[in-house]
């Protein structure tokens, strides 16, 4: 998906055609991470008391960027940014 979000930012550039598919990747992606979300808050797997929709532009947000400073040395900043976010959602912990 990350390519989607490539195209986001030039996306006023494409036909209305292509932007709306970029536009529906990229709503199916934040929906499906939503109801994740949502299903781990549900059970108590998940603590947080952001609301799911906040929570998962949050959590693909960190994604993302960690995917994009990953390119430069020491090349562990997705892992990272993975370990963070489970430390910080685990309700476990």
């Amino acid at each position: 998906m990350c390519g989607v979000y490539a195209m986001l930012s030039d996306s006023h550039q494409f036909s209305s055609e292509l932007q709306k598919a970029v536009s529906c990747l990229a709503q199916t992606e934040m929906l499906i991470l939503k109801n994740v979300l949502a299903s781990g808050q549900k059970s108590g797997e998940l603590r947080s008391v952001v609301p799911p929709d906040e929570l998962a532009i949050i959590v693909c947000s960190a994604l993302k960027g960690a995917l994009m400073l990953n390119r430069i040395p020491p090349h562990d900043a997705y892992t990272g940014a993975v370990d963070a976010l489970m430390m910080m959602l685990d309700a476990r912990t």
